[in-house]
């Protein structure tokens, strides 16, 4: 499931498992993935 982060433009997270996350942009066909961890550590960083 991905959802894009409040406030934060552009920026996207998903959860990998139930604790880990990753936050990820994506621009025209491509996906960068920005950070990937446990939840809270994660979506303090985006």
């Amino acid at each position: 499931r991905a959802k894009k982060i409040k406030g934060a433009e552009a920026l996207w997270e998903a959860r990998a498992s139930r604790s880990l996350r990753m936050t990820f942009r994506i621009e025209s066909d491509t996906v960068i993935l920005r950070n990937i961890g446990h939840h809270n550590e994660t979506l303090e960083r985006p």
